[in-house]
């Protein structure tokens, strides 16, 4: 699976709801990261991802689609929240728990998004994410 980064950090766009739901609330490694795009990503009809799409599937429809809508969060969203992204938060998420290859979205204005310089996404190597546990206690970012 190849996955695409944008410019939303999870803390800002997810619900805390559907991240305690995860089990990353309150894990920056997962949540102070830039969220992945929703609207493409690119992956091969495999076991693995096809259970990754039931998955996002379900907790989309899970609890009268709670994670799905703008319905307020039961436990306190963080300081910095603005706005739950409903679908594009649970498959950002996700994908980040069962691990994908990450790239920049070369679409978005990165150079906008951050108060800091950054390489030209053209320059940075993708990450891979090969499971949640492997990945959290490497320490890697997205």
């Amino acid at each position: 699976m190849l996955s695409f980064l944008n410019t939303h950090t999870e803390y800002f766009w997810t619900k805390r709801d559907l991240a305690a739901r995860l089990g990353v609330d309150g894990d920056p490694r997962v949540m102070a990261t830039t969220q992945l795009v929703a609207g493409f990503f690119v992956l091969l009809p495999t076991r693995r991802n096809i259970a990754l799409m039931r998955e996002w599937l379900s907790l989309a429809t899970e609890d009268g689609y709670r994670h799905s809508d703008d319905s307020p969060s039961q436990l306190p969203n963080d300081r910095r929240f603005k706005e739950h992204r409903h679908d594009a938060s649970i498959g950002s998420l996700l994908r980040k728990i069962h691990g994908t290859e990450v790239s920049h979205y070369e679409v978005q204005p990165y150079d906008q998004a951050y108060r800091t310089p950054t390489v030209p996404p053209s320059r940075c190597a993708p990450r891979v994410f090969a499971n949640r546990s492997e990945s959290l206690h490497r320490g890697l970012l997205f």
